[in-house]
C-alpha cells in the first residue's frame, strides 16, 4: 500500500518525500509548518507523488489553517488523489475545498473530472466561514464509501462531518495543495502533518482516566476515547463497593463520559471501590475488569459550636509526661463530618487555616505546630497546622469560623479557670467540663486536668461530665455600677432573647429604662434606671421565670439578693483589725497570711479598687460591698480558697503583699490613694514570746 507521510521536521518540501510545483511560493516556516509565501494574487500548488492502483480502505490526515475569511478569491484545496502533477490543469481525482462564495463556508469533498467538479459530501454551514485551524481524517472503504472527520485539537479525538459515496476512481498518482489568493491573503494558507496510507488501526482498550462523585448518589466516569452506548450503559459492566450495581448508567453526548447512578446514597467521606468492566470503544476493544476507587465526601452547612474547644495547653512548661508543646483539641459535637480546611483559627495575632482533615462526629482532633505533631506521634488525630498561634500563657480570646467569617466556637480562656496554683505554673492543660452545656459560664465549665501527665490531648477528656442542665439560672451578684445602673450576674447564660423589664421587681419600687446584656455576655445583665438610687438604702431585688439557654426557668417572684448605692469613706471609717504575718507553725489557723478590715461607720462602702499596701507593694482589691459594723478577710488571690470554705465574707486580693513576720507599716488606700487608716506592727505587740514565733494573729 503506496504511504505518504511529511511533517516538514526536516525544515524543507525538496527531499523526502519532493514537492513540485510553485516551490518559490512556499516555505517552511518557524512553526515548521508549509505556508504560502507570496506578495501577489495568483493561484499557486504543490504536489507530491502519491501512486496507487486501488484507493480501496485508505486514509487521509492533514493540518489546515487559514488567517482570514475564506471566499471564491480566496480558497484552498487538497487532493488527496490526482492523475496529473500540475494542480492548476484539467486532471481526475478528489480534492476536498476550504473557502466559497457567501458565508456558509463548509469544509466538502469533490470529484474532479477534467476542469468540472461534483460534490461527494459537505460539512456543516460557516464551520470554516472565518479564519480558522482545523484538523481532518479523510476514510474511503472498497465500495467507494467516503468518511470526512474533523477536529478542533491536534488530540486527534475526531467527529464524523460528512459522509458520501463516490467509486468512479480507484487510482492515484499524486496528491498536493492548492491556494487561490488576493494579495492581502498570500501568505495566510498553512498546512501540516500530511499522512495517506493505510487507516489507523485502533487496537487500543479504552482506559478509566477519571472518576468522580458527583452527588451523593451518582459518579462520573471519563474514558480515554468514545465507547459504546450499548456497552457504557449496561449496569451489570459496573459494580459498587462489591455489593450493588447502579440502577442507570448513561452515556453522555461527548461519547467518552458515563454517569452512573445509584439507589443508596455513599457513606460521607468514605473511599470506594467500583468494579468496571465490558467497556467497549467503537473499534470494539473491550476492557477487562478494573478496579478504581474514588472518595465521596458531601460538607454540609456548619453550625454554631458544631465544633468546640474542649482541652487548652497553653504553658507546656515544665512537661510532665507530655510534650513540651502548645496545642488546642477540638472536638466535633455534631453529627456531620466536618473537613477542616473550611474552618479557621484565630487569636489576637491574626488568623490560620486548617488543613484538609475529616473530622467525623463525636472525635477529637489535636492542632498544634508542624514541628509539635511530630512530638505527638502516638496519637492519631493530631494536626500540624502552618502558623499555629502562640498562645497567651494567661489567657487570650480564641475562635473557630467557617470561611464565611461565622463564629463556630469562641474562648476567651484566662489562667485563673486552672482552680490549681501549682497547675496553674505549668505543664498542665485546660479541659471543658461538659461539651452539651453552654448556659454555664466558660469560667465555670472549664478547670486544671486531673491527668497526672499534664493533660488528654486527642481523647476524652479526665473532666468530661456531659450530664444535661437542669437547674434554671440564679443571681450571684448584683454589682451597683453607678447611680441609676446595676449590673447582675447570673450563675449561667441567659436564652439569647433578653429577659424583659417586668421580670424584675424591686423594692422599694424604681422604674427600669433598659436593659442589656453587659459586655456581649448573656450571663450577666446591665438595667438602667430612669430616676438614681439613693444612697445608704437597701434594695431587695426579686426576679421572675428568667430562663438560661437551655430553657430552665426560675421561679416566679424568686428573691435575688440585695444592693446598695455605696457612699463615700472618710478617714477611719474602714479600720484594719487583724492581721496574721506569720502563719507558720500551723495552730489552728490555715497557712496563709490575712488582714481583716472592719466597717466602724453607719455607711456602706464599696471597696472596689482599694489598695492594701505595705509601701513595696499594692495588692488591689475587687469590688466588695462593706456594710455597717461588717468585717471582711483579704486573703491572696493565690490562696487555695477551701482553707476558709466555713467563712463566706472573704475576698481574693491580686498583689497581696508579702507581711513581715517582724513588722512593717501596712496601709488602706481608697480608689484616690486617700488613707483610711495604717498601723506599724512590730513583735512587741504580741506580748508573748510563744506566740509571736508564729502561728497566732495580731488582733485589735
Amino acid at each position: 500500500m503506496a504511504q505518504v507521510t511529511d511533517a516538514f521536521t526536516d525544515d524543507d518540501f525538496t527531499t523526502n518525500p519532493v514537492w513540485q510545483g510553485n516551490g518559490a511560493k512556499f516555505r517552511i516556516n518557524d512553526l515548521g509548518q508549509l505556508q504560502l509565501n507570496d506578495n501577489l494574487a495568483a493561484t499557486s500548488y504543490l504536489s507530491t507523488p502519491f501512486v496507487t492502483n486501488t484507493l480501496d480502505n485508505y486514509e487521509w490526515r492533514f493540518y489546515i489553517r487559514m488567517t482570514f475569511s475564506p471566499s471564491n478569491n480566496n480558497f484552498a484545496r487538497v487532493y488527496l488523489t490526482s492523475d496529473n502533477e500540475n494542480l492548476t490543469t484539467p486532471l481526475n481525482g478528489y480534492y476536498l475545498q476550504f473557502g466559497e462564495t457567501g458565508s456558509n463556508d463548509a469544509v466538502q469533498l469533490f470529484r474532479q473530472n477534467g476542469l468540472a467538479s461534483v460534490p461527494v459530501c459537505r460539512a456543516s454551514d460557516g464551520q470554516i466561514a472565518n479564519s480558522f485551524e482545523i484538523w481532518i481524517k479523510v476514510n474511503r472503504d472498497a465500495s467507494g464509501n467516503w468518511q470526512l472527520h474533523t477536529a478542533a485539537d491536534q488530540n486527534g479525538d475526531y467527529i464524523l462531518a460528512a459522509s458520501g459515496a463516490d467509486a468512479t476512481y480507484n487510482s492515484s498518482v499524486f496528491m498536493g495543495v492548492r491556494c487561490t489568493y488576493t494579495a492581502s491573503n498570500a501568505n495566510k494558507f498553512f498546512f501540516d502533518d500530511f499522512f495517506a496510507g493505510d487507516p489507523s488501526l485502533d487496537n487500543t482498550i479504552p482506559e478509566l482516566t477519571e472518576i468522580e462523585a458527583t452527588s451523593e448518589n451518582t459518579i462520573a466516569l471519563t474514558f480515554s476515547e468514545k465507547i459504546t452506548t450499548q456497552s457504557a450503559s449496561t449496569t451489570s459492566n459496573y459494580l459498587l463497593n462489591n455489593l450493588q450495581q447502579p440502577t442507570t448508567a448513561s452515556l453522555l453526548t461527548d461519547e467518552k463520559t458515563v454517569e452512573l447512578t445509584f439507589e443508596e446514597a455513599f457513606e460521607n467521606a468514605s473511599t470506594n471501590v467500583l468494579t468496571v468492566q465490558g467497556i467497549a470503544d467503537l473499534a470494539g476493544n473491550a476492557m477487562s475488569v478494573e478496579e478504581v476507587e474514588f472518595f465521596f465526601f458531601q460538607q454540609q452547612a456548619i453550625q454554631n459550636r458544631d465544633i468546640i474547644f474542649s482541652e487548652i495547653m497553653a504553658d507546656p512548661n515544665p512537661p510532665q509526661a507530655l510534650p513540651e508543646a502548645e496545642f488546642i483539641e477540638i472536638f466535633n459535637r455534631s453529627t456531620k463530618v466536618i473537613n477542616l480546611s473550611n474552618v479557621k483559627l484565630i487569636d489576637a495575632g491574626g488568623e490560620v487555616a486548617l488543613p484538609e482533615y475529616f473530622l467525623f462526629p463525636n472525635a477529637y482532633a489535636l492542632l498544634t505546630s508542624n514541628t509539635s505533631a511530630q512530638l505527638f506521634n502516638n496519637i492519631e488525630n493530631v494536626i500540624g497546622v502552618t502558623g499555629f498561634p502562640t498562645l497567651n500563657n494567661t489567657g487570650e480570646m480564641l475562635l473557630l469560623k467557617d470561611l464565611n467569617d461565622q463564629t463556630i466556637d469562641s474562648l476567651n480562656y484566662d489562667d485563673d479557670w486552672y482552680q490549681d496554683n501549682e497547675k496553674k505554673g505549668g505543664g498542665f492543660s485546660l479541659e471543658r467540663i461538659n461539651q452539651h452545656n453552654f448556659c454555664v459560664a466558660d469560667a465555670d465549665n472549664w478547670r486544671a486536668t486531673q491527668a497526672e501527665s499534664g493533660g488528654s490531648p486527642g481523647t476524652q477528656n479526665t473532666l468530661l461530665n456531659n450530664t444535661p442542665d437542669t437547674e434554671p439560672p440564679v443571681v450571684t451578684t448584683i454589682a451597683v455600677e453607678t447611680t441609676n445602673r446595676i449590673r447582675i450576674a447570673f450563675s449561667e447564660n441567659l436564652q439569647q432573647e433578653l429577659p424583659t423589664a417586668d421580670q424584675f421587681v424591686f423594692e422599694p419600687t424604681v422604674s427600669i429604662q433598659s436593659l442589656l446584656f453587659a459586655e456581649g455576655n448573656s450571663s450577666l445583665v446591665d438595667i438602667y434606671f430612669e430616676g438614681t438610687l439613693q444612697s445608704g438604702v437597701i434594695y431587695q431585688l426579686k426576679t421572675s421565670s428568667i430562663k438560661d439557654c437551655a430553657g430552665n426557668a426560675s421561679a416566679p417572684l424568686q428573691s435575688a439578693g440585695t444592693f446598695v448605692l455605696a457612699e463615700q469613706a472618710s478617714f477611719r471609717d474602714i479600720i484594719i483589725t487583724e492581721i496574721l504575718p506569720d502563719p507558720s507553725p500551723v495552730v489552728n489557723l490555715p497557712e496563709t497570711e490575712y488582714i481583716e478590715l472592719y466597717n466602724r461607720s453607719n455607711k456602706t462602702i464599696n471597696l472596689k479598687d482599694f489598695i492594701i499596701t505595705d509601701g513595696s507593694s499594692r495588692g488591689t482589691i475587687p469590688g466588695y460591698v462593706l456594710s455597717p459594723n461588717q468585717y471582711v478577710l483579704l486573703i491572696s488571690e493565690t490562696t487555695t480558697t477551701q482553707y476558709f470554705d466555713n467563712i463566706a465574707n472573704k475576698v481574693l486580693v491580686k498583689n497581696f503583699p508579702s507581711l513581715n513576720n517582724a513588722g512593717e507599716t501596712i496601709s488602706l488606700l481608697d480608689s484616690t490613694d486617700q488613707r483610711l487608716d495604717s498601723i506599724s506592727y512590730n513583735l512587741e505587740w504580741y506580748q508573748d514570746e510563744d506566740k509571736q514565733t508564729g502561728g497566732w494573729s495580731l488582733e485589735r
